[in-house]
């Protein structure tokens, strides 16, 4: 392995940690960051994480989290919609129920049907609104040190020194991964 490559592996990894955590660095060392952050900081950064203060610039995180889902409900609608009105013929062997059916079972208008949706989507937005907060969590290495600090115990009770050896590995998938799915699964 080249003499350079620890340096580059090093040098990549606090530039990493220091975009993460919205530090400043000297370009060649990470020297004001203890070991103890370097034990539980985020060498591999995952895809999602942006350090970006809003998705959009000028447009807070909470807006986009509470239009998102009423866009794409208004937009996927409108495509079955032009999709239901077409009249192209292959389209028909995909139809759930037969248009004679439909017109049958739909009694409420589609103005009926649009006025409600609305009232809908208006209560969800201010729930929405209320429930959303900016409230963000950007010490990511205190956070990691925490979840260590409950791995630690048991890591290394069980595993021995090996699993003293993962804790930073351990931890990282836990910050990043395992905790993000779990929240994901939840809300859905």
């Amino acid at each position: 392995m080249p003499s350079s490559v620890p340096f580059l592996t090093h040098h990549l990894s606090c530039s990493l940690w220091h975009a993460a955590t919205n530090m400043h660095m000297n370009q060649t060392s990470c020297a004001n960051v203890s070991e103890d952050e370097w034990l539980f900081g985020p060498a591999n950064i995952p895809f999602y994480y942006s350090s970006k203060e809003h998705l959009v610039d000028g447009v807070p995180d909470r807006f986009i989290a509470v239009a998102s889902p009423i866009v794409a409900y208004w937009f996927l609608s409108m495509v079955f919609h032009c999709l239901d009105v077409s009249g192209w013929k292959w389209l028909e062997k995909y139809r759930i129920h037969e248009s004679d059916e439909a017109k049958q079972r739909n009694l409420v208008s589609r103005l009926h049907v649009v006025g409600a949706v609305t009232l809908q989507q208006a209560i969800q937005t201010l729930f929405g609104l209320g429930w959303v907060s900016e409230k963000r969590i950007l010490n990511h290495a205190e956070r990691m040190r925490d979840i260590g600090t409950f791995f630690q115990p048991l890591l290394t009770r069980y595993l021995g020194e090996w699993g003293r050896s993962m804790l930073p590995q351990v931890t990282h998938i836990t910050y990043w991964w395992l905790i993000p799915a779990a929240q994901f699964a939840f809300a859905m």
